[in-house]
């Protein structure tokens, strides 16, 4: 067998192996869709901040989340869970 025939055997069979695999993923997709999450997330704010370091030198972030959170509890459009 020549090497261009070897090739095009190899391409053809990793061609199938990528196929078979890209179904199972598509499988583990599905699943992981129709797992009840255990939350209601079109009620869920989330909120990313930087903390600038000369702004907060001692206190660490914990405290800073604390402070945070009952800050936004005085909010009455925002809900926050405890």
């Amino acid at each position: 067998m020549s090497a261009g025939r070897v090739f095009v055997v190899a391409e053809v069979a990793l061609a199938f192996v990528l196929l078979a695999i890209s179904g199972l993923m598509m499988q583990s997709h599905e699943r992981l869709l129709a797992i009840d999450p255990g939350c209601d997330a079109r009620k869920l704010l989330t909120v990313r901040m930087a903390v600038q370091s000369a702004a907060w030198p001692a206190t660490p972030c914990p405290v800073f989340t604390m402070r945070s959170l009952r800050g936004l509890a005085h909010a009455p459009e925002l809900p926050v869970s405890r």
